[in-house]
């Protein structure tokens, strides 16, 4: 059985409409999150143990570098006195690259895969990308993916997942719902 570390940063990934028909950052995204991958069709979905953190209800357009430092913070308070198999931070697509980037430099010398998931919609939306994501993500470290840190994302305009480095995973491009990076790996069929 594998242990996961789901982190729900916030993001389009962490939000559903509230009462007034908007979206807002909901406090059970990371359950959702685990319990959609729990109820999938995966081979894995019973080979896995996912606690979820505290979700820090940051959304990625509103990242500072404080709110860098509480994510920082929250990884070292969760990996301080427990061993995972693997880390998965739930962020926003609007500055998923900077966060990625970031991580890569601060854990090059991580012996546990570390990944980074996304949506493009809420979860609730047919269009959404985000248990897609999550899922693969949650699949390679179930396959024991070697440590680095990663991005999953399935791209819209070809319905590709992609597994990406995290130091080379690039920013959307405006009016944009794919992400693209040198190496890229397009896992949609098979494992990375």
């Amino acid at each position: 059985m594998k242990n996961i570390l789901l982190i729900p940063v916030g993001g389009t990934i962490c939000t559903e409409v509230n009462d007034i028909g908007t979206l807002s950052v909901s406090k059970t995204a990371g359950i959702k999150l685990k319990s959609y991958f729990e109820d999938s069709d995966s081979l894995y979905a019973k080979k896995v143990n996912i606690e979820v953190a505290e979700n820090l209800c940051i959304l990625s357009e509103n990242m500072t570098v404080a709110k860098w430092n509480v994510i920082i913070d929250t990884y070292r308070k969760y990996t301080k006195t427990k061993k995972y198999d693997g880390i998965i931070f739930a962020h926003g697509t609007d500055t998923l690259a900077y966060s990625a980037a970031l991580f890569s430099i601060l854990l090059s010398a991580t012996d546990t895969p570390v990944f980074f998931v996304s949506a493009n919609e809420r979860l609730e939306s047919p269009r959404s990308n985000g248990n897609d994501n999550f899922r693969c993500a949650v699949e390679c470290i179930a396959r024991g993916i070697k440590p680095n840190v990663y991005v999953t994302y399935k791209n819209l305009s070809d319905n590709r997942m992609y597994l990406h480095l995290a130091s080379r995973i690039e920013q959307c491009k405006n009016y944009s719902e794919d992400f693209y990076s040198v190496g890229a790996i397009d896992i949609t069929s098979g494992e990375p």
